[in-house]
């Protein structure tokens, strides 16, 4: 049995982790903020995502802030930087 307790530094993934992860690299790629093809099937994983975690969190999708601008260029932001969906 292997014990690994650096997770602080980096985590293996789950499988399926890394095959939706790659399968959104490589094929997936759009822009969900785009209206063309692939930023619809993009912004489709954005909504799934959203649905999970309000699920998870026993949450309403309202309340989540997803931040699509992807860099963060300061730890701190403030409430008025996020879009509330």
């Amino acid at each position: 049995m292997e014990v690994y307790l650096d997770n602080s530094a980096t985590t293996r993934a789950y499988e399926c982790v890394r095959d939706i992860v790659g399968k959104v690299m490589c094929e997936d790629y759009g822009n969900p903020s785009s209206m063309h093809k692939k930023g619809v099937d993009a912004e489709a994983y954005v909504r799934e995502a959203k649905e999970t975690l309000a699920k998870i969190l026993k949450v309403q999708e309202k309340e989540l802030c997803i931040d699509r601008r992807c860099t963060c260029q300061s730890p701190c932001r403030q409430a008025s930087d996020h879009q509330f969906n």
